[in-house]
């Protein structure tokens, strides 16, 4: 069979997984001989990087995200989703220090009360993981200061972020039970 696949220029690594019944006899790249590699990578655009994050999952592409993270960190990426999604995805890897960061950078390009409250949590759990328990209290009190009635569902840790969740983080401590 062929099987073809592409890569991304902007990242610095780019991992390609194919997939068949048959067992594998041979592995030929580039048969056709079209990579073109002379040039350098093109540098990476805050479009771009939206773009990357839109790609990853919700779990799985940690280490990718920590990748993206890299380069988006030096863009002015003006999407707070954006920021989210990559923190989650960040947090998702264990990938912590860099997740708090990008729930940090959400809240700074959309201080709504909405992504204050999620992102004061998330940054919570990530204080409350790195042993750091009265830095996660201040979170779950300023999420619980700008707790405006909305929710958020995390399907993918069977999570329900709302009113009652923070509450219950300030007298339990945020523990991982996806890992």
């Amino acid at each position: 069979s062929e099987q073809v696949a592409r890569t991304c220029r902007g990242l610095d690594v780019s991992t390609l997984k194919f997939r068949s019944a048959a067992e594998l006899e041979e592995i030929v790249i580039d048969p056709e001989h079209h990579f073109a590699l002379v040039d350098d990578p093109p540098v990476a655009t805050a479009e771009d990087i939206e773009d990357w994050v839109s790609d990853l999952g919700w779990t799985g592409d940690g280490d990718k995200a920590l990748e993206i993270y890299g380069k988006a960190a030096g863009i002015g990426v003006p999407n707070a989703r954006t920021w989210f999604k990559l923190a989650l995805t960040l947090y998702d890897g264990e990938h912590y220090a860099e997740a708090y960061e990008a729930f940090e950078r959400a809240t700074e390009i959309d201080s709504g009360n909405y992504r204050v409250f999620i992102c004061n949590t998330w940054m919570g759990h990530i204080k409350d993981l790195q042993g750091d328990r009265e830095a996660a209290l201040g979170h779950y009190r300023a999420a619980l200061a700008a707790e405006d009635g909305s929710s958020a569902r995390h399907s993918q840790y069977d999570m329900k972020i709302d009113k009652a969740w923070v509450e219950e983080r300030l007298e339990t401590p945020f523990v991982r039970k996806d890992k």
